[in-house]
């Protein structure tokens, strides 16, 4: 498989260092597998580019309910998605 790497900012690497340790994650490259598989649909389908425009408000925005990501977006039982579901439930 082939690798591809990834530089990210102080701050965020301190996010990402937090997330290890609250989900027990091993590493980074996992960390950023489980992000992209959990929420990169969801970024996809909501990520609006305004040109120049003020933002859309929440009230603009609908958000797109019941519909299913594609079947190439393959969602594992992952012990550690699990156990952060109920983390992220609770927000």
């Amino acid at each position: 498989m082939p690798e591809t790497r990834i530089t990210v900012n102080s701050r965020v690497k301190l996010l990402a260092d937090d997330l290890l340790q609250l989900t027990g994650v091993s590493n980074l490259s996992n960390l950023f597998a489980i992000l992209i598989t959990r929420y990169g649909y969801h970024l996809q389908t909501t990520w609006v580019i305004t040109g120049g425009q003020p933002a859309p408000t929440q009230a603009t925005v609908q958000p797109q309910v019941n519909q299913l990501p594609p079947t190439a977006y393959e969602q594992i039982d992952d012990p550690v998605i699990r156990r952060l579901s109920a983390l992220i439930e609770d927000f």
